[in-house]
Parts: structure tokens; C-alpha cells; sequence
């Protein structure tokens, strides 16, 4: 099916696991704006998150994972990874890597490194010893969305829209 669409409910076909529903925050900024209660990457809590404060906007046509800029840097250092055995080449989506728990209240979503990865990885050569390595980086999309949505929204896109 090139696209479709379906007003009033979904179509059970089109789903690979089972529906959660989660009330939409705010419902008069006009966006699907959900209430994050918390993030852990690997395990760990993300800070940044941990008051329950961040939000994230579910929008279909963003095909990344949105992250809030302050933590771009830190969330790409969480998902970067050393691949073993120095390959050549790889699709960094067949890496492991840690996962991305969203809580978004009365359930979790669980990010996958074959969701946020991207499908090349980096050979990176150290300067003082001229070791070479392949990192395998997430492909996310920083976010600054302003007053309007505060400095802590994500953007659920594609990859947790699936």
C-alpha cells in the first residue's frame, strides 16, 4: 500500500504489536504533544528527563528520533558504540547497542539500536597511536523548539511510529 488513511480508529493489518494509548498533553498548543516521564539510555536515567518534564510531539512526518538540543551531544555519546573486530564495513542497524526506554506514563517505548542507528558507521583513527576503530552513531535530529514546547521535547518520529 503506497499510503493510506483511516479516521475513527485503525486498521489491525497495519500494526506489529499491540496499541497503548496515551492523552494528549496540553491538546491546545494543537499538536500530539505527550508527557514524558522519564528516559533511560542503557539502562541509565537520562537527566535531563528525570523530573517528568519532558515532552515529546508524535508527528508522522519526522523520520528520525527528535532529541531536545541541550542533550544531543550527550544522548549521541550514550548510543555511540565500538564495533568489534575492526570490520571494513557494516549496516550499524545489525549492531548491538543500548536501548532507548521512553516512559510515557502507563507504558513504556523501546527503542532498538536498529531504530536510531545509522546504517554507516565511522572508522575513526586515533592521532596519538594511529589505532583505527568503527563507531557505530545514532542518526538523531536535534530539537530547539522554543517557548512554545519548552527546551526538554522530543519529536516521536518514524522510528517509534513503526
Amino acid at each position: 500500500v503506497a499510503s493510506e488513511i483511516t479516521f475513527g480508529g485503525y486498521d489491525p493489518r497495519r500494526v506489529s504489536g499491540d496499541m497503548h494509548w496515551a492523552d494528549v498533553h496540553k491538546p491546545e498548543l494543537g499538536y500530539w504533544l505527550l508527557r514524558i516521564r522519564s528516559v533511560t539510555i542503557g539502562g541509565e536515567p537520562l537527566e535531563l528527563c528525570q523530573q517528568g518534564d519532558c515532552t515529546a510531539i508524535a508527528d508522522t512526518g519526522t523520520s528520525l528520533l527528535g532529541v531536545p538540543k541541550q542533550a544531543a551531544q550527550h544522548i549521541h555519546w550514550l548510543l555511540a558504540r565500538d564495533v568489534e573486530n575492526n570490520p571494513k564495513e557494516m549496516d550499524c542497524r545489525q549492531s548491538p547497542g543500548p536501548d532507548i526506554v521512553i516512559d510515557l506514563g502507563d507504558f513504556n517505548v523501546t527503542l532498538k539500536a536498529e531504530d536510531y542507528s545509522r546504517p554507516a558507521g565511522l572508522r575513526v583513527i586515533t592521532n596519538a597511536t594511529g589505532e583505527e576503530q568503527f563507531i557505530c552513531r545514532a542518526q538523531l535530529l536535534p530539537v530547539d523548539e522554543g517557548p512554545a514546547l519548552g527546551d526538554k521535547a522530543w519529536i516521536l518520529g518514524e522510528p517509534v511510529l513503526r
